[in-house]
């Protein structure tokens, strides 16, 4: 798995207003939203490029930052593992289709 491109573009700090029973305080929260390009290669050289989100809200603009782009990557890993079903039902489609003759592709047959 190859980690193309991480990329946090937004923060906005609000204040949240905490109005519990025995406290009536204020506080500064950061919401941060990344992006990330996540490429998967097999060993065959199959490979997959997809694209995730992450967005988090903390008070905490570092912590904030670090937990965007880990979701932002977890979220790209996720959908290229789930891509490959869709590169398994093309093949398995150009197979019962004989796009493949003899290890060359049905464009490319030898003429007799």
């Amino acid at each position: 798995m190859d980690v193309i491109d991480v990329e946090a573009r937004e923060c906005q700090p609000f204040t949240a207003v905490n109005n519990g029973e025995n406290t009536n305080t204020s506080e500064v929260k950061y919401t941060v939203v990344a992006e990330a390009q996540v490429k998967v290669t097999l060993k065959d050289g199959t490979n997959t490029q997809c694209g995730g989100l992450g967005r988090i809200t903390l008070s905490s603009r570092g912590e904030c930052y670090n937990r965007s782009k880990k979701e932002a990557v977890g979220d790209a890993l996720k959908k290229a593992l789930l891509s490959f079903e869709k590169i398994i039902l093309d093949y398995e489609t150009k197979i019962t289709n004989n796009y493949y003759v003899d290890g060359l592709y049905g464009s490319k047959k030898i003429k007799k």
